[in-house]
Order: structure tokens, then C-alpha cells, then sequence
């Protein structure tokens, strides 16, 4: 087990719990104060069953669906996942999306509507989760029903050129969708 704490002055944290529902294939849930959306970026863990089936019902993504709301996918159902999401709110510019696979695809490159500064600038996904921190959702169920790689939702984020993030899994069997942030901490965040 690792972890890291880091502290940044004036930033706002939210975080709350919820469940996603054994049967159900998408949560939508409430933040308490809405955020702005480019200065706000989502994290997120939960637990997976003991008796964890197939990969598409244990990897999870999760997206900013408005400034107080948050949307938990799967690909299929079958395991309550229970769920804790913070959300954090920065004085700098962030930038956020959603990169798809399509099957068989290994490198997606996401435009981002500005130039960020390399040496400033982190990417990262939303999810914490044992994929590792920029992983989401996949259609991908396995060989077997416990699901025998994850990676298929799980990507390397790194930035091409200034304009463009790099992401990139190792395992391209089945479409896969990874929800992702920037943070260019050399730009203030934009006037609300």
C-alpha cells in the first residue's frame, strides 16, 4: 500500500459516498456546492467485491456530468460498488475529458482547447482504483468470469506537445473509456 498527500493553499474539497447499485450500469450523483468546471477535477475509489466477476462490471469511470452533478458508467452490471468521490477545486486552469477506445485501439490523443506549459502542467484520470490512478471503463469481460486483466481500461498519460494528451494502454482488447484532467498550474483559472 502507497500513498501521497499533497497540500495546495486555497482549494476546496468535497467529498461524499455513494453506491452503485448491484442491477445498475450508471450513477448519477449530487455534490453538495457546485463547482466550476475549469478549475474543479473529480477523484474517486471503491471496492470491489470479494467475489469480483467479469472486468466490465468491476471498472468503473467517472465524469463531471455538470457543475453539481458527477457520472459514475460501467459497461455491465453485476456487483454493488460502493464508492467514495472527492471533488477539489483549484485557483489554476484544468482541463477535463473523456478519451475512448475503440477495440484493438492502443493510443488515443485527446486536443486540449489551449496550450498548456509542460513543466506546470499534471495529467491525470479520476479513478483510484487497482488499475492505478488513470483508469476507467471496459466493455472488455475476460477469459473467464473473475476477469483476468485489467489493464484494458487502464492508460500512461503524458503530453505530446503542448496542445495534445497522450494516452496510452497496454492492452487494447475492448473499448475503453478513461475520464482525464489537466492542471496548468502556471495559468489562473479563467474569470467566472
Amino acid at each position: 500500500l502507497s500513498g501521497q498527500v499533497v497540500s495546495f493553499e486555497g482549494v476546496t474539497v468535497q467529498r461524499e459516498y455513494a453506491t452503485l447499485a448491484a442491477d445498475e450500469t450508471t450513477l448519477v450523483a449530487s455534490i453538495a456546492q457546485n463547482v466550476p468546471l475549469d478549475r474543479s477535477v473529480l477523484l474517486f475509489g471503491y471496492h470491489v467485491p470479494e467475489s469480483s466477476t467479469a472486468n466490465a462490471v468491476c471498472m468503473l469511470s467517472g465524469s463531471f456530468r455538470s457543475e453539481g452533478e458527477l457520472l459514475f458508467e460501467r459497461y455491465q452490471s453485476g456487483a454493488e460498488l460502493p464508492i467514495l468521490y472527492q471533488t477539489a477545486t483549484f485557483e489554476h486552469q484544468v482541463y477535463s475529458g473523456r478519451a475512448l477506445f475503440e477495440d484493438g485501439e492502443s493510443v488515443v490523443d485527446v486536443s486540449l482547447p489551449a496550450a498548456v506549459d509542460r513543466d506546470s502542467s499534471i495529467a491525470f484520470g479520476s479513478n483510484d482504483s487497482l488499475m492505478g490512478p488513470a483508469s476507467g471503463r471496459s466493455a472488455y469481460v475476460g477469459v473467464s468470469d473473475v476477469g483476468d486483466v485489467p489493464g484494458a481500461a487502464s492508460a500512461f498519460m503524458t503530453f505530446a506537445d503542448s496542445r495534445t494528451l497522450r494516452l496510452e494502454r497496454a492492452f487494447s482488447v475492448g473499448e475503453a473509456e478513461i475520464s482525464w484532467f489537466v492542471i496548468d498550474f502556471s495559468q489562473p483559472a479563467c474569470a467566472d
